[in-house]
């Protein structure tokens, strides 16, 4: 059985002064079962069609914090838009399982890690999550949008081609563009956009 599988770990020593006890924390395995590691492997039909906002850009802000409940981490990734294929907008935030805070640090099998100053291009939706759902992941009160299927809605950009991994699926893996020319996935992109009949990019 196959698990999504977070690792957070304590970079530090503690030592309780005066007790002469001294802890060394190395690293807690968490395992959740609600979601297997193994993904579904979504073509780039699949993810225009699941898409509410395609945009590349460049990362300008980087920002990981707790969950409302503490119980794990989240990073949320602003983009200065470039170029819109769905959805007119200069700018965008979203969110994605996972991070680095005040040396800890916590990562989730199939989500990507973005830094500052990275050209992206990215399929984003609202979060389907029920209530209950967001509640017991620590994001009652969070409507940011998040990445169609996970690593698999991210590109890095960069010498004309677009790249993306971190990530493991189960099944026909022959559908994932792992590393494509940009423009080539662009005009995927908008073929796909324009046969659905669907608009909204830069004109």
């Amino acid at each position: 059985m196959w698990f999504r599988m977070s690792v957070i770990s304590l970079n530090r020593l503690r030592y309780a002064s005066g007790r002469g006890l001294c802890i060394l924390v190395l690293a807690v395995l968490s395992v959740c079962t609600e979601a297997p590691a193994l993904m579904v492997p979504l073509a780039t039909t699949t993810l225009v069609d699941r898409a509410s906002c395609i945009v590349e850009g460049r990362v300008s802000e980087v920002n990981a914090h707790w969950t409302e409940d503490r119980s794990g981490i989240v990073t949320e990734v602003t983009l200065d838009v470039t170029e819109a294929l769905l959805g007119a907008t200069n700018r965008v935030t979203f969110l994605y399982q996972g991070g680095t805070v005040d040396g800890i640090m916590q990562r989730v099998s199939d989500m990507p890690v973005v830094t500052n100053g990275q050209q992206v291009l990215v399929f984003l939706r609202q979060p389907k999550a029920s209530a209950e759902r967001r509640r017991r992941l620590g994001l009652a009160r969070e409507t940011r949008p998040v990445l169609v299927g996970s690593a698999q809605g991210l590109w890095r950009i960069g010498g004309g081609r677009a790249v993306k991994d971190g990530f493991t699926v189960t099944g026909d893996e022959s559908v994932i563009e792992r590393d494509v020319d940009t423009g080539t996935l662009k005009n995927r992109v908008r073929q796909r956009l324009s046969k659905m009949n669907r608009s909204g990019g830069t004109p």
